[in-house]
């Protein structure tokens, strides 16, 4: 006989037989009336706080930890009664994280991002002259939808006592994030003593001033009771905060922005004593360098220069405005007075080696890159520089050791030095050490278009004209306008024989640039090959017109006409070749079987004679070249 149930058992089996509670609609809008009700307290507590200002971040922090204590404790009660409401607490606990965090996060970023002003209190009879609330309306009035600027105010009153003051100031800064902190105090005295403290709390992004400034300006009380004394002292505020957001656009490489509120200060009558006039004009310089307004520059580097005569990095930065336009003489002159001044001063060295290289005077530039390397031999410019004038010397072994140095010193690898160091190695034919360096540049930097083409030209010399015409091909796609690689793979072409499609890239290379004296002549060679003798003479002349120093061009035009049986012509041409480059030994060759063709046996094997003390080889004799 089965026992019969207790009371207790059969409720627990009534309500395992029972449905899974489920979530009245009314419940779930008395959550969400709550969350409401939560978040809305939320909001009108931070406006209260952010009425109230001082402390607003730390009541804001303890604010939330409480709240937070508090839901997790609800969230846990719920949990262990297994109610079934937990689960969507939870996921309403989440959400709400999620965009309290994305709606914090940029506000702190953009307070981060803006230069902060806070204003305290002046002690002082501030209901009959009003000069901080000035300061202040003047303030929000100019910078009030400004992007960088945010000012706020604090009601407190800082005491210059040694239990205030600026300790005072930096601790009620740090509070609210600020960057700059204004206080100060004033007695109505017939002299008013007015005193006006500033404190940078961001002595790292605001060099210009110092962590604790004092400004004492004197005014009469007439002046006072005039408000002539708060409208001045408002505006000199104004333009020094303009001046301080200028600098930090200046740094963010914002030049435009910089250089409309330098200007604005400069428009301005009443300019705070706390701005230095080197410092205002010789940043708007700058600024005007950077966008390539090198006039502007020169004049607000004049006036740096009137200010402070001894600065040389006035000088060095004017002469550089100097440089960019090609004003050689005063450029070199500013350089040489910022190198008087202080001769440590390596841009200057730098500079001015640059000039002379640009003149050619080579000797020189090296000099001044040598007193660069010796001032700065750490810095890897002096080396790349001086490299670069070794290399265009054909002093390739020293400009290789340069180009190592460089690329031992820069701590991230430039792709220039190695494209540089590779045209070295090529100048001497180690083509494939060239292309080492090339592939490096390319990867250093994909769109590097000098280092496909100068790979092309190694692989080039080394037969592998399909691996040359792709390099060339790669640089024509990413720069379409390079005229140079159209020109060396229309050579290539021709290597290969596919004569229509060298001939289209030798006419686009000219079509690029109509002044290309090699493409005239490579296409002149090209035609000679063809034999067509009376075009490449045309393009020979070309060559010579755009070039009459090139060699070759008088040498090959001599050959055409030599072709043409016109070997009086054709000796005219060798003659010129070998006037310009007395050791052409194909020139004194071709020039001798010229001369055996008009029956000059002297002259022919005079030339013949010395082509074999160039060469160390007889020259063929009787053999139309």
């Amino acid at each position: 006989m089965a026992k019969k149930k207790n009371k207790q058992t059969r409720r627990a089996e009534e309500r395992d037989k029972q449905s899974p509670q489920q979530i009245s609609w009314k419940t779930v809008a008395a959550i969400l009336v709550s969350i409401a009700t939560f978040v809305g307290l939320i909001v009108n507590g931070l406006d209260f706080i952010n009425y109230l200002r001082e402390g607003y971040q730390q009541f804001l922090k303890l604010g939330l930890i409480v709240l937070g204590l508090i839901w997790l404790i609800i969230l846990w009660l719920l949990f262990k009664q297994r109610n079934v409401y937990g689960i969507l607490w939870l996921a309403v606990t989440i959400l709400a994280g999620v965009i309290v965090w994305n709606g914090w996060r940029p506000y702190v970023q953009t307070r981060e991002e803006k230069l902060i002003v806070l204003i305290a209190q002046f002690e002082g009879p501030e209901e009959n002259f009003g000069l901080r609330n000035e300061i202040w309306e003047k303030l929000d009035e100019d910078f009030r939808n400004d992007a960088d600027v945010k000012i706020e105010t604090v009601n407190e009153i800082i005491t210059p006592d040694s239990n205030s003051g600026s300790p005072r100031a930096m601790e009620i800064g740090e509070r609210f994030q600020a960057d700059i902190v204004i206080w100060g105090w004033y007695r109505p005295t017939v002299n008013p003593n007015i005193t006006i403290h500033i404190e940078n709390l961001s002595p790292a992004q605001i060099k210009t001033l110092q962590v604790s400034e004092t400004y004492q300006p004197q005014a009469t009380l007439a002046e006072l009771e005039a408000f002539e004394i708060q409208r001045q002292l408002g505006s000199e505020t104004s333009t020094l905060i303009s001046f301080l957001t200028g600098l930090l656009r200046y740094k963010s490489s914002d030049y435009p922005e910089a250089i409309k509120r330098f200007e604005q200060i400069l428009a301005n009558t009443d300019i705070s004593t706390l701005i230095n006039p080197f410092d205002l004009h010789f940043a708007l310089g700058n600024s005007y360098q950077w966008t390539n307004m090198h006039d502007s520059a020169i004049q607000n580097y004049d006036k740096a220069i009137e200010i402070n005569p001894q600065s040389a990095i006035a000088y060095s930065n004017r002469g550089s405005a100097y440089l960019f336009l090609e004003e050689h003489e005063h450029a070199i002159q500013d350089f040489e007075m910022a190198i008087k001044i202080d001769p440590q001063l390596d841009a200057a060295f730098n500079n001015r080696g640059l000039i002379y290289f640009s003149l050619g005077e080579y000797e020189r530039a090296i000099q001044d890159f040598d007193m660069l390397i010796e001032i700065a031999p750490s810095s890897a410019i002096g080396y790349s520089n001086r490299g670069v004038i070794y290399l265009s010397l054909g002093e390739y072994e020293r400009a290789i050791q340069d180009f190592d140095k460089t690329i031992e010193l820069f701590e991230f690898h430039d792709a220039t030095a190695f494209y540089l160091r590779g045209s070295s190695y090529a100048h001497l034919g180690e083509q494939e050490r060239a292309i080492q360096d090339y592939d490096k540049a390319i990867e250093l930097d994909a769109q590097f278009v000098f280092a496909y083409d100068g790979r092309g030209v190694a692989y080039s010399y080394l037969g592998e004209y399909d691996k040359a015409i792709q390099n060339y091909t790669r640089a024509i796609e990413i720069n379409p306008q390079y005229a140079s690689a159209y020109n060396n793979r229309g050579m290539s072409y021709s290597e290969l024989g596919l004569n229509e499609s060298a001939i289209q890239d030798f006419d686009k290379a000219i079509q690029l640039n109509p002044n290309y004296d090699l493409a005239f002549y490579n296409r002149g060679g090209f035609y000679y090959q063809l034999g067509r003798y009376e075009r490449a003479i045309q393009d020979f002349d070309k060559a010579i017109q755009l070039n009459p120093n090139m060699a070759n061009a008088y040498n090959n035009r001599g050959l055409s006409y030599r072709k043409l049986d016109q070997n009086e012509r054709a000796i005219q041409d060798y003659d010129k070749a070998i006037q310009l480059n007395p050791n052409m030994a194909s020139a004194y060759r071709n020039r001798g079987l010229a001369y055996q063709a008009l029956g000059k046996t002297a002259e022919a094997e005079a030339d013949f004679k010395k082509y074999e003390e160039l060469t160390g080889q007889k020259p063929p004799i009787n053999i139309l070249p």
